[in-house]
Protein backbone atom coordinates (compact mmCIF):
# COMPACT_ATOMS: atom_id res chain seq x y z
CA UNK A 1 0.00 0.00 0.00
CA UNK A 2 2.60 2.01 0.23
CA UNK A 3 4.18 2.24 -2.55
CA UNK A 4 0.74 3.38 -4.22
CA UNK A 5 0.66 6.20 -1.77
CA UNK A 6 4.35 6.96 -3.06
CA UNK A 7 2.98 6.60 -6.44
CA UNK A 8 0.04 9.43 -6.22
CA UNK A 9 2.37 11.81 -4.23
CA UNK A 10 4.99 11.29 -6.55
CA UNK A 11 1.89 12.12 -9.54
CA UNK A 12 0.11 14.77 -7.59
CA UNK A 13 3.85 16.78 -7.06
CA UNK A 14 4.66 16.05 -10.99
CA UNK A 15 1.37 17.74 -11.87
CA UNK A 16 1.86 20.81 -9.61
CA UNK A 17 5.46 21.28 -10.91
CA UNK A 18 3.90 21.32 -14.22
CA UNK A 19 1.78 24.35 -13.51
CA UNK A 20 -1.12 22.20 -14.16
CA UNK A 21 -4.45 22.78 -12.00
CA UNK A 22 -7.07 20.82 -13.42
CA UNK A 23 -6.12 17.31 -13.38
CA UNK A 24 -7.72 13.57 -12.06
CA UNK A 25 -5.17 10.42 -11.36
CA UNK A 26 -5.36 7.07 -10.10
CA UNK A 27 -2.98 4.07 -9.24
CA UNK A 28 -4.31 0.56 -8.78
CA UNK A 29 -2.82 -2.34 -7.10
CA UNK A 30 -3.91 -5.58 -7.62
CA UNK A 31 -3.05 -9.17 -6.75
CA UNK A 32 -5.17 -12.34 -7.78
CA UNK A 33 -4.51 -16.26 -7.00
CA UNK A 34 -5.45 -18.85 -9.52
CA UNK A 35 -5.29 -22.95 -9.16
CA UNK A 36 -5.86 -25.19 -11.64
CA UNK A 37 -7.24 -29.05 -10.67
CA UNK A 38 -6.42 -31.35 -13.32
CA UNK A 39 -8.12 -34.72 -12.84
CA UNK A 40 -8.71 -34.33 -9.12
CA UNK A 41 -5.16 -33.39 -8.66
CA UNK A 42 -3.73 -29.85 -8.01
CA UNK A 43 -1.59 -28.83 -11.32
CA UNK A 44 -1.07 -25.06 -10.77
CA UNK A 45 -0.97 -22.90 -8.70
CA UNK A 46 0.03 -19.05 -9.21
CA UNK A 47 -0.16 -15.09 -8.01
CA UNK A 48 -0.90 -12.43 -10.71
CA UNK A 49 0.17 -8.88 -10.04
CA UNK A 50 -1.08 -6.28 -11.47
CA UNK A 51 -0.39 -2.29 -11.26
CA UNK A 52 -1.44 0.89 -13.23
CA UNK A 53 -1.49 4.65 -13.06
CA UNK A 54 -3.84 6.62 -14.81
CA UNK A 55 -3.65 10.53 -15.57
CA UNK A 56 -6.57 12.90 -16.95
CA UNK A 57 -5.22 16.66 -17.64
CA UNK A 58 -7.46 19.13 -18.44
CA UNK A 59 -5.84 22.47 -19.87
CA UNK A 60 -7.51 25.38 -21.23
CA UNK A 61 -10.68 23.58 -23.09
CA UNK A 62 -7.86 20.56 -23.99
CA UNK A 63 -8.14 17.19 -22.86
CA UNK A 64 -4.92 14.33 -22.36
CA UNK A 65 -4.95 11.20 -21.02
CA UNK A 66 -1.97 8.62 -20.08
CA UNK A 67 -1.57 5.31 -18.49
CA UNK A 68 0.47 2.61 -17.70
CA UNK A 69 0.83 -0.47 -15.98
CA UNK A 70 3.61 0.53 -13.89
CA UNK A 71 3.55 2.95 -10.89
CA UNK A 72 7.32 3.41 -10.16
CA UNK A 73 8.54 6.87 -10.04
CA UNK A 74 10.24 7.00 -13.26
CA UNK A 75 7.13 5.48 -15.19
CA UNK A 76 4.35 8.28 -12.67
CA UNK A 77 6.68 11.04 -14.52
CA UNK A 78 6.32 9.78 -17.98
CA UNK A 79 2.56 9.27 -17.80
CA UNK A 80 2.13 12.87 -16.35
CA UNK A 81 4.55 13.94 -18.90
CA UNK A 82 2.59 12.29 -21.55
CA UNK A 83 -1.05 13.07 -20.51
CA UNK A 84 0.24 17.27 -20.47
CA UNK A 85 1.32 16.71 -24.09
CA UNK A 86 -1.59 14.81 -25.14
CA UNK A 87 -3.68 18.08 -23.77
CA UNK A 88 -1.02 20.14 -25.84
CA UNK A 89 -1.67 18.28 -28.89
CA UNK A 90 -5.62 18.55 -28.46
CA UNK A 91 -8.17 20.35 -30.08
CA UNK A 92 -9.72 23.10 -27.77
CA UNK A 93 -13.16 22.18 -27.05
CA UNK A 94 -15.58 24.02 -24.15
CA UNK A 95 -17.05 20.53 -22.93
CA UNK A 96 -13.17 19.58 -21.48
CA UNK A 97 -13.55 21.69 -17.85
CA UNK A 98 -13.77 20.25 -14.37
CA UNK A 99 -16.77 22.23 -12.59
CA UNK A 100 -15.23 25.00 -10.32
Amino acid sequence: MADIRNSCDICESELKRLGIKKYAFSAAEAEKREFNVDGGEFSLFRTLFDNAVSVTVFEDGRKGVAQANKTDGETVRRTVADAHAAAQAAAPDDAWDIAP
